[in-house]
């Protein structure tokens, strides 16, 4: 089984270390362009943790 690409584990860290709600916000929509282009179910269900716990 093929692991959460090294990029999206690095964007997933820089969303979760930003300093201002205007940064997360850029950072998680980064981070959900790169999942989509992934394709990979692991990446949709991180995604899917994320957009569960996110207070919209």
């Amino acid at each position: 089984m093929r692991s959460v690409p090294p990029g999206i584990k690095e964007q997933l860290r820089t969303l979760l270390t930003s300093s201002s709600l205007a940064d997360a916000h850029e950072q998680r929509t980064r981070l959900g362009v790169s999942v989509l282009a992934a394709d990979m179910p692991r990446t949709d269900r991180l995604w899917a943790t994320i957009e569960a716990w996110w207070d919209v």
